[in-house]
């Protein structure tokens, strides 16, 4: 735990760092066309790097995948579900809006 929490710390300064750079270089915009080339070089890694975790068949039905119907019916009998989901939904949704109303045009 305590070495991602000074990863993280590192990661954050770096990040601030270039951001800082980017800014200088190509104006207020600069940091998100930064952020383009790592979202790029994420998606590249995670697509080649990535092993899927799969979960083993439970007893029941074998060979049977899970459906969406599976899935709403688990979120319709516990409604603890639903509100988590709820609240992850609200949480990202203020994070976009502040995301994309914060750039200069």
């Amino acid at each position: 735990f305590g070495l991602a929490y000074a990863g993280d710390s590192i990661v954050a300064i770096v990040a601030g760092q270039l951001a800082g750079a980017a800014a200088g270089a190509r104006g207020p915009t600069g940091p998100f066309e930064l952020s383009t080339g790592f979202l790029l070089a994420g998606g590249l890694l995670t697509s080649l790097l990535w092993k899927e975790n799969k979960a083993e068949p439970s007893g029941g039905e074998e060979g049977k995948q899970p459906t969406i119907r599976d899935a709403i019916k688990v979120v319709k009998e516990d409604k603890k579900i639903a509100l988590v989901g709820a609240t992850q939904a609200l949480f990202e949704a203020a994070m976009y809006i502040f995301v994309l109303q914060w750039p200069p045009v």
